[in-house]
């Protein structure tokens, strides 16, 4: 295991800046989605379909969330981390020169479970860069941070969304990309985890995407295709055979 007087205290600084810019940004654009998802809707003519741009992502935030601890214990908290805020920043560029609303969607989607993923690890990481003791004081100042990007990231939003939507996700991308390589060089890294312990509940992680995403799905489109049409149904009924499979999964994890 890690121990933080291993590392310097100016490269533990530089990981932490890395970890702040990064989770500040996060948090900014979650907190704006309200006001530019609107735009965006508006903009590519699909706002009866706005709803999907907030669901899809909580479903994707919902289904990585519970895994991100557990994937990086696999395969190393340093490595997730890196990987998942790559996958996050990439899907951001995809989602800032998007030319239809549902390439911007998707690439919502996938940002969401890039964001439990690196989110989940953040956590963890803290603790190794700068021990359990002091742990709990640095992720404080990061919580109040994260705090005020959600206090400010719909005003911003409103007023860039008034000049050019993209505006905001160019700026963003370049403080993504130079968070990234302040974590890069400053985490240090923490060997993965063996034993029965690190064992991924797989079973669990997919039954939870069956159900989370097939209902998520039929509650957005319910009043649009009518609650006993043969989709909504469907949708239905996969969502209660994934429950089971949950239910099942978890008796065995």
């Amino acid at each position: 295991t890690h121990m933080p007087g291993t590392v310097s205290k100016s490269r533990r600084m530089v990981a932490y800046a890395g970890i702040l810019i990064i989770n500040f940004l996060a948090m900014y654009l979650i907190s704006g989605v309200g006001v530019y998802s609107y735009t965006v809707a508006e903009v590519f003519n699909n706002l009866p379909s706005v709803s999907m741009v907030f669901t899809l992502e909580c479903v994707a935030r919902g289904v990585s969330i519970p895994i991100g601890g557990k994937v990086g214990d696999k395969v190393g908290h340093k490595k997730l981390f890196l990987f998942a805020v790559t996958l996050y920043i990439i899907c951001y560029a995809v989602a800032a020169f998007a030319t239809s609303f549902w390439m911007f969607t998707i690439a919502r989607m996938v940002s969401g479970f890039a964001w439990g993923l690196f989110m989940m690890n953040g956590f963890v990481l803290l603790s190794a860069i700068f021990g359990q003791a002091d742990a709990p004081k640095y992720s404080g100042y990061n919580q109040s941070l994260t705090t005020v990007a959600m206090i400010i990231g719909a005003p911003i939003a409103g007023v860039v969304c008034a000049i050019n939507w993209r505006l905001q996700f160019y700026v963003a991308l370049v403080l993504l990309v130079i968070g990234l390589a302040l974590c890069a060089y400053g985490i240090p890294t923490i060997p993965p985890k063996s034993g029965e312990n690190s064992r991924l509940d797989l079973p669990g992680v997919i039954a939870t995407g069956v159900t989370l995403v097939p209902f998520s799905l039929a509650m957005n489109w319910g009043s649009t295709y009518g609650w006993t049409s043969p989709l909504i149904l469907a949708l239905l009924v996969v969502t209660v055979i994934g429950l089971i499979a949950l239910i099942l999964a978890e008796r065995k994890a």
